[in-house]
């Protein structure tokens, strides 16, 4: 080894030590340039109680078929891989409840990437009406209905990123 590099440190080599932490605490003690956020738009406001009541109604419709659905019946489930309701209970729960609530709070709190959140989210509503109206074909006034909410979600979202990569 050399001499240099064995050698203890001094009042130079401290002192050079030092020094990037005394720029990090100077830069953490700065207040950060904060970003300039938008006004929610009436749109927002429509995406945020679209997403939150889709979400909520999942969560009340998964609850519903987790607890067996009784006044549902299982011969609407011959030809899918479901034998009762508990796994589409636990996917409606567990996937499209979550989307949706996370899309209404992305949007709520003006995240960076609420669009993409609220465009994921829409896409799995659609998703989830378009596998059930396979599975078990039109049994509700509700499956037309989300749907259509789905579809209302999608274009506001699409028309929010849009608005945001100036588009518009």
């Amino acid at each position: 080894m050399t001499s240099a590099a064995c050698a203890p440190l001094g009042r130079s080599s401290s002192a050079r030590l030092g020094a990037p932490i005394r720029r990090f605490t100077d830069v953490t003690r700065r207040s950060l340039p904060s970003r300039r956020v938008p006004p929610r738009t009436s749109s927002d406001h429509a995406l945020i109680v679209l997403n939150a009541a889709a979400g909520i109604a999942a969560l009340g419709g998964a609850t519903y078929a987790i607890r067996g659905a009784p006044d549902v019946p299982t011969e609407w489930l011959d030809g899918s891989p479901f034998r009762d309701y508990t796994m589409p209970g636990l996917i409606l729960g567990g996937v499209y409840a979550p989307a949706g609530l996370a899309a209404a709070r992305a949007v709520w709190r003006r995240h960076p990437r609420a669009s993409e959140i609220s465009v994921a989210a829409a896409v799995v509503q659609l998703g989830w009406i378009a596998a059930q109206l396979r599975v078990i074909g039109f049994r509700s006034f509700l499956q037309p209905l989300m749907g259509g909410v789905g579809v209302i979600d999608l274009g506001l979202a699409v028309r929010r990123l849009a608005r945001e990569s100036g588009c518009t």
